[in-house]
């Protein structure tokens, strides 16, 4: 046929997607279709194959693509740019109906609601990625087989590798640089520790089975054995809350710097102690805890408190975050 309505000189994916917000998904995918031997044309990925970029997009459409994939997403379904290529799209496939089935292939990739789906395809069938990516990508090949697309020898592993490793945004020889990196953390550094930990020996004044709870110190405490535990605290502070029937019989004094090394037989004592007193310093700051057991506390700010924070950031200038909401 004429004007641009044969299929035989038809043999590109064309990839439609909105720019720059889909860029990521439509370089992923131009690239696995390629590595399966299917000729794709992405603007993302000129010159893959070999193929030249195509001054008029609308007559790269109209003559020489085989099926049109539309990335469907919400920033697609309301772009000028990729709404104007799928009504070309649309005019191709009014032509091709006899001769293409399913020319325009829609991929769905996020929660755009099917009813706010443009109407330019709202009746057509839709491959999903939203949940999957895998998935999505193996049903889309499977279409594809059946329905005959071709393949082109120009596309294959080996034009992927070449045209990843040209460029320098990817490339390991070009893309990485030797320069310092800030590195972002909610992990808060320990500035110091005590410089000592007590493991106090109990014993009991009258006879019978020796019981001893720690948790109602007023510090972090953790029992080591069925006859003493470790704290931060000296004996002569401690003595005084414990239960009248135990007493402090003999301490030992160590190096909390010690038992920070991995390995010592008291360091998950240690850990279990720092945990207890950031436990009760949140608490001590008028956050609201969610007990979790087994699980670490969860702590939050109830609103009317100091819901706003402000801080240097990274780029040394005063920000804040909301806490609440």
């Amino acid at each position: 046929m004429a004007n641009g309505t044969s299929t035989d000189t038809r043999r590109m994916l064309f990839l439609s997607h909105a720019t720059p917000e889909d860029n990521s998904f439509a370089r992923w995918l131009a690239l696995q279709l390629a590595n399966e031997g299917y000729p794709v044309w992405c603007d993302l990925t000129k010159p893959l194959g070999g193929e030249d970029f195509w001054k008029d997009i609308q007559e790269a459409i109209r003559e020489d693509s085989i099926r049109f994939l539309f990335v469907l997403s919400r920033s697609s379904n309301t772009k000028d740019g990729t709404l104007q290529e799928l009504a070309c799209a649309k005019g191709v496939a009014s032509k091709l109906k006899s001769q293409i089935r399913d020319f325009i292939i829609a991929l769905k990739i996020d929660d755009l609601p099917y009813s706010d789906v443009d109407i330019e395809i709202q009746r057509l069938n839709h491959v999903s990625f939203n949940s999957s990516w895998a998935a999505g990508l193996h049903q889309l090949l499977k279409k594809l087989e059946e329905d005959g697309v071709p393949k082109h020898s120009n596309f294959n592993p080996q034009a992927v590798s070449t045209w990843w490793s040209s460029q320098a945004e990817f490339s390991a020889e070009h893309g990485v640089s030797d320069v310092p990196e800030t590195e972002i953390s909610n992990w808060y550094r320990i500035a110091s520790l005590p410089e000592t930990l007590w493991c106090h020996n109990i014993s009991r004044r009258t006879s019978g089975k020796l019981e001893f709870d720690v948790s109602g110190l007023p510090w972090p405490a953790v029992k080591a054995t069925d006859l003493s535990f470790v704290t931060f605290a000296p004996a002569d502070e401690v003595a005084a809350f414990l239960d009248g029937s135990i007493y402090i019989q003999s301490s030992i004094k160590l190096p909390a710097a010690d038992i920070a090394k991995r390995g010592h037989p008291l360091s998950r004592e240690l850990v279990s102690l720092l945990r207890q007193g950031w436990d009760k310093a949140s608490e001590g700051h008028g956050f609201s805890v969610q007990r979790m057991s087994p699980r670490p506390n969860r702590y939050y700010l109830q609103k009317g408190a100091n819901e706003r924070v402000f801080f240097e950031g990274v780029s040394s200038k005063r920000t804040y975050r909301d806490l609440v909401g």
